[in-house]
C-alpha cells in the first residue's frame, strides 16, 4: 500500500489572492507616487518664479531704477544674470525657455513677467506651468507673474 503524504504549499486561489493583494497594494503607491511627482514639478516651477522676483526685487532695490534691455531682445532675464542677481536661466522643464518681459502703461507704471515658451514641451509641462499660473497669478496682463505660451510672444 502507498501512502501519500500530505505536501506542503499554496493552493492557485491562495496565490491569485496574494498576487492580487499585491497588485491592489501597487496601484495605491504608484498613484501616490505620480501625485507627489506632479506636486514636485509645480513647487520646482514656483520656486524658480520666486527666485527670479527676488533677484529682480533686490536688484531694483539696490540700483533704485529699473532694469534697462542692453542687448535689445525684449528679455531682461539674461540682464539680471549678468548683473549677478541670479546665477542662470532655471532649468526646468529643459524643453521650454523661461523669459523675464516688462510692460509700460500709458501712466509710465512698470511691470514685470515671466514668461516660459513650452512649444517643445508636452502637455503635461504646460499643465504644470498653468497650475502654477492659476495659483498666483492675479489675471491682470500688466501684473502678471508667469505665462506659459506655445511661443515666444515678441
Amino acid at each position: 500500500m502507498v501512502t501519500r503524504t500530505k505536501e506542503k504549499g499554496f493552493t492557485l486561489v491562495e496565490l491569485l489572492t496574494a498576487v492580487g493583494i499585491i497588485l491592489l497594494m501597487a496601484a495605491v503607491v504608484v498613484g501616490l507616487f505620480l501625485r507627489h511627482v506632479d506636486r514636485a514639478r509645480a513647487a520646482n516651477i514656483a520656486e524658480n518664479i520666486n527666485n527670479i522676483r527676488v533677484a529682480l526685487n533686490t536688484t531694483i532695490s539696490k540700483t533704485g531704477k529699473h532694469l534697462v534691455d542692453e542687448n535689445g531682445d525684449s528679455d531682461y532675464l539674461d540682464d539680471l544674470i549678468e548683473l549677478g542677481a541670479i546665477s542662470g536661466k532655471p532649468s526646468y522643464p529643459s524643453c521650454g525657455e523661461w523669459f523675464l518681459r516688462k510692460t509700460t502703461d500709458d501712466y509710465g507704471n512698470v511691470a514685470y513677467y515671466i514668461e516660459v515658451d513650452t512649444t517643445d514641451c508636452p502637455e503635461k509641462v504646460e499643465n504644470d506651468f498653468q497650475k502654477v499660473d492659476d495659483e498666483i497669478d492675479d489675471s491682470d496682463p500688466n501684473t502678471g507673474q508667469v505665462r506659459s505660451s506655445r511661443g515666444p510672444q515678441l
